[in-house]
C-alpha cells in the first residue's frame, strides 16, 4: 500500500476505491468531507461493501441521518459516526472521573463554547450550524460520559448579522437538556467577535 503522500487525488471514490483495493483488500472508509456530501459517499461505499467511519454529523437531518443508517444497515455495513472528544485526553479523564464516581453524582451543568477568532461568515453560511456542527460535540459528550439519555431539549438562536438572518444561521444559541436520570444541563454558544471586542473594552474601561 503506497503512502497517502504518494496518492494522487481521484475526483470519484469509485476511482479511489478500485486504485487503491489494488494494492490489498480495503475493509473500510473514513469520511471527513462537507456534510452535504456524505450520503453520497456512503451509499457508494456500501455498493462495494466497506464499512463506513464518518465525522459528525453523518448528514445534514434527522430524517436523512436515520436513512443513511437504515441503508447502511441494509448493505450490512457498520456506518459509525466519529466525535473527537471522546478521545481527547482531557475529556477521556473527565467522563472517567464521573463514571468512577470520584466527582460524585452530576445533577446539572453548564457549558459556555466562544469561537476566537470567528469562521469567516463564508462558513457559517455554507456550513457553519450551531447545533448541528457545535452543539453535537457536548450533547455527544455528556450523554456518552453519563450513560444517559435525552429526554427533552429546549433551544434557541439568534443571528448577528442580515446575511446571517436572511440564510436561517444562528451564530448564538443556548440549549437546555434534561435526561432521563434527572440532570439538567445548560449549553450557550457564541460564534461572535463582537462579543469579545465588548468584553475587551470593558476589561479596558475597568483597568
Amino acid at each position: 500500500m503506497p503512502l497517502f503522500s504518494q496518492i494522487p487525488p481521484f475526483e470519484k471514490l469509485q476511482d479511489a476505491i478500485s486504485a487503491l483495493s489494488s494494492d490489498i483488500p480495503l475493509d473500510g472508509i473514513l469520511v471527513s468531507s462537507p456534510t452535504f456530501t456524505h450520503a453520497q459517499v456512503v451509499r457508494e461505499a456500501a455498493k462495494n461493501r466497506l464499512h463506513v467511519f464518518v465525522e459528525k454529523p453523518v448528514d445534514e437531518t434527522a430524517d436523512k441521518i436515520r436513512n443513511m443508517f437504515i441503508e447502511a444497515k441494509a448493505a450490512n455495513i457498520e456506518l459509525c459516526c466519529g466525535f473527537q472528544r471522546r478521545f481527547d485526553l482531557s475529556y477521556k479523564k473527565a467522563a472517567e472521573s464521573v463514571r468512577s464516581g470520584a466527582v460524585g453524582r452530576p445533577i446539572m451543568a453548564s457549558i459556555f463554547f466562544a469561537d476566537h477568532p470567528v469562521p469567516p461568515k463564508a462558513f457559517l453560511l455554507t456550513g457553519g450550524n450551531i447545533f448541528m456542527d457545535l452543539a453535537a460535540h457536548d450533547i455527544d459528550f455528556i450523554t456518552n460520559a453519563l450513560d444517559d439519555k435525552v429526554v427533552s431539549v429546549y433551544a434557541s438562536g439568534s443571528s448577528s448579522s442580515e446575511d446571517l438572518v436572511k440564510a436561517g444561521v444562528h451564530d448564538n444559541a443556548t440549549v437546555v437538556m434534561n435526561c432521563s436520570k434527572g440532570e439538567e444541563y445548560y449549553l450557550f454558544y457564541h460564534v461572535l467577535f463582537y462579543a469579545f471586542l465588548l468584553v475587551s473594552n470593558l476589561s479596558h474601561r475597568i483597568t
